[in-house]
């Protein structure tokens, strides 16, 4: 506690006192409350601090309040006090007796407040020291208020910088200081808008509203808003109408991107690594930058895309952006461009660009040595092989991609081309290995060209080919055709572009007399026969430019119809015989195929049935002779032995001129290899509705896109199919009916 001192200022007793200037006043001198304490030492305090206060709202006419006016010593000594009565009858208080108080010690007086009309009243109660004569006094303020109708409001807000074209905003509140209700309402100059622009604000709370501005163009926006409170409302108003000075200076927004072009060069399709590039985008203005991204092109699927589209850029400052290139289409060149636009109007464009290439897959064999550098690597010759025995050769498939590839052979399973592997995946930078056996059933010559397809790449083949034969064992004859290589099968490929591919085995040696040997005809010695006509260029490529001519005429030559009379010197009618439901035990169902022999001799047609669904597809005859221009009908029949089972199988026909049945009748420069006519025969034996498989095709959203090709060429593309089901699913794709004729085509269909 602190002793406060006797020398204090005279305070009479009379109503009139003498102010600090030493002049009358007529109302008393009312000390502070921190000097009144530290003059006599005494406080004297109400429920809202100093001294009795009765606020406005809080009380009404003819009602009768109460509040305790707490006197406390605060001094070191002990202090005697009396009061007097106010001066008015509207505060009343028990009658005055002498007041002891020790030091740390206080007294509560309940204070009276009757008020007969609604105005301000305002008094004291004067406190005496009656310690001595001049101990002094002090007044205490009594007082009873009005309630107001107040507000506050912030006296300016300046926006600071803001971008052109874009709302720039500022929070700011207006508070109830008041007794009642406040309403209000904003007049506001443009641009600058308040929302809300009116309401009303509870006693002892406050309102956001939201200051805006959207400025035109780069100048200095200055406005008076005019805020009027209370209208309507009877309440003591000290400032009825509020002004806030608003400011802001306009500024255009400047984006500059790191690189106007962002090349990813050549990438595989489904390559996953070097996929990613970060681009930056400055801002060089003083103001921060909104900006939203959209491409410009839209008549195609986007393999490029920007991360985050929309964003801002602070002042000054620069965000990092992703751009993605997703290769779907092998050998389609993609130049996308983007846009990042303000809304002042400041753009920026970016040029996206890359190459989706195929995975660069190989089909060969081990080279031979005594070939001398001059054997065919995707050529395997079986050679002589007795009937129903069985040799193996070793074919390889070496990736050259950083990326696994797939594969699929496009040849049956249990022919007498079999592959010890038919489909499966070549992993990346490395090779595999297949096993290639050939099992002749009868004494023929075989030859196949085998399509394997590679994913996201254009087809690569091999060809395979040998001789059947039976040796002379006791009654049995020799049958021994005469024995092929692959010079015979590039010669008659040869012929067949120079329009000798129907010509008979007389016509041929005719055709060998006057022209003497040339690539028409099979040579002998390690060159053997050679391609009819070449290139200059190494790797010639289309006129797209999308892949190399050797690939599309890979590719075009699987797509042949094997149907085609104009292509095919030997063909069936059909190539899918479709039998549906066939139950188990029946006398099966049966198709009828022609055979339709073009060329200019006879023909013998010597059927070919896998050993393990022979008793279930069967075709009758099996051997037939066939004259030139003429056809023949063959019975497809299809009797199955299991029950609730799916067939599919593939029966060939190896259809070879007759004379050539045995290597005694035959000059070897005009052998020519056997045409091999393939029928798939599909079935099953469900009598009861089918469980539908889940299938699956590799394409983006369901489309699948071709690069760009000219007009009357041709452009390929491999897909995939998954069945993620444990149910085998037969597919089959419907023809192209479109307006402009079939320009689509799949095969397998």
């Amino acid at each position: 506690m602190v002793d406060f001192p006797n020398e204090t200022m005279d305070i009479s007793d009379e109503e009139d006192e003498i102010n600090m200037m030493g002049t009358k006043k007529d109302a008393p001198l009312v000390l502070g409350r921190h000097e009144r304490i530290r003059r006599y030492g005494v406080d004297c305090a109400g429920p809202f601090g100093d001294g009795i206060l009765f606020r406005g709202g809080e009380w009404t006419v003819g009602g009768e309040y109460v509040q305790k006016l707490t006197v406390k010593n605060v001094s070191t000594r002990m202090r005697k006090l009396k009061y007097r009565l106010p001066g008015t009858r509207y505060f009343s208080l028990l009658f005055p007796e002498l007041i002891d108080l020790s030091p740390g010690m206080h007294v509560d007086i309940d204070v009276v407040f009757r008020p007969v009309k609604m105005e301000v009243y305002d008094d004291t109660i004067y406190f005496k020291i009656v310690e001595a004569e001049d101990s002094g006094g002090f007044h205490v303020p009594v007082r009873a208020l009005l309630s107001t109708l107040q507000v506050s409001v912030p006296p300016g807000l300046d926006f600071g910088l803001c971008p052109t074209a874009e709302k720039s905003r500022y929070m700011f509140d207006i508070t109830n200081t008041g007794e009642v209700p406040a309403p209000f309402e904003w007049t506001c100059p443009a641009p600058f808008t308040l929302k809300p622009d009116a309401g009303v604000v509870p006693v002892g709370e406050s309102v956001t509203i939201e200051a805006s501005l959207t400025p035109t163009d780069a100048s200095v926006f200055v406005s008076l808003a005019t805020c009027e409170v209370g209208s309507g409302v009877n309440a003591i108003k000290p400032r009825p109408v509020l002004q806030m000075r608003l400011s802001a200076i306009g500024k255009y927004t400047f984006i500059v991107p790191s690189e106007e072009r962002v090349d990813f060069g050549t990438l595989l399709v489904g390559q996953t690594e070097d996929t990613s590039k970060d681009l930056v985008l400055h801002n060089r203005s003083m103001v921060p930058a909104t900006v939203h991204c959209e491409r410009v092109e839209s008549d195609r699927e986007p393999v490029f895309s920007i991360a985050p589209l929309d964003f801002v850029i602070p002042p000054q400052s620069e965000i990092h952006l992703n751009v993605k290139y997703s290769p779907v289409t092998a050998g389609m060149y993609t130049m996308e461009h983007f846009d990042f636009i303000t809304p002042g109007g400041n753009k920026a464009t970016v040029c996206c660009s890359a190459q989706a290439a195929s995975p660069v897959v190989r089909l060969f064999k081990k080279e031979d040595p005594y070939a001398m550098g001059f054997g065919v690597s995707n050529s395997i010759n079986f050679g002589n092989v007795m009937v129903g025995e069985r040799a193996s050769r070793a074919l390889f498939l070496a990736n050259d991609a950083d990326i696994s590839s797939s594969f699929q052979f496009i040849v049956e399973e249990n022919g007498c081309f079999k592959f010890s592997t038919v489909q499966g995946k070549i992993p990346g930078a490395l090779e595999v290995n297949l096993r290639v056996d050939f099992t002749p059933t009868a004494p023929t010559n075989f030859y196949q060209r085998i399509f394997c397809l590679v994913e996201n790449a254009a087809p690569i083949f091999v060809d395979v080919l040998g001789t059947g034969f039976v040796p002379p064992k006791g009654e049995i004859k020799e049958q021994r055709p005469a024995p092929m290589r692959h010079a015979h099968i590039q010669a008659y490929r040869n012929r067949c572009v120079a329009g000798y591919g129907r010509h008979s085995p007389k016509e041929l040696e005719s055709l060998l007399e006057r022209k003497g040997i040339n690539d028409l005809f099979a040579k002998m010695g390690m060159e053997g026969t050679g391609l009819l006509a070449g290139s200059a260029v190494k790797r010639p490529v289309t006129r797209s430019g999308e892949a190399t001519r050797n690939d599309i005429a890979v590719a075009s030559e699987f797509f042949q119809d094997p149907t085609c009379p104009e292509l095919n010197p030997v063909h069936l009618s059909i190539d899918t015989a479709d039998f549906g439901y066939v139950s188990v035990g029946g006398a099966g169902d049966r198709r009828t195929v022609t055979l339709t022999n073009t060329s200019h001799s006879k023909v013998t047609v010597q059927w070919i049935v896998p050993s393990d669904s022979a008793a279930d597809f069967s075709v009758s005859p099996v051997s037939v002779d066939i004259g030139a221009g003429r056809s023949f009908d063959f019975k497809f029949v299809f009797r199955p032995s299991q029950t609730n089972f799916y067939y599919c199988q593939e029966v060939e026909a190896y259809v070879f001129f007759k004379n050539q049945r045995t290597f005694r009748l035959v000059n070897d420069a005009v052998l020519q290899p056997p045409w091999c006519c393939k029928l798939k025969g599909i079935g099953h034996t469900l009598a009861t509705e089918q469980f539908a498989a889940q299938v699956s095709i590799s394409a983006r959203n369901g489309t699948f896109e071709f690069p760009g090709c000219h007009v009357g060429d041709a452009c390929y593309q491999t897909i995939r199919l998954t069945n993620s089901s444990n149910l085998p699913a037969q597919f089959q794709f419907p023809t192209d009916s479109g307006s402009a004729g079939a320009v689509f085509d799949v095969k397998p269909r």
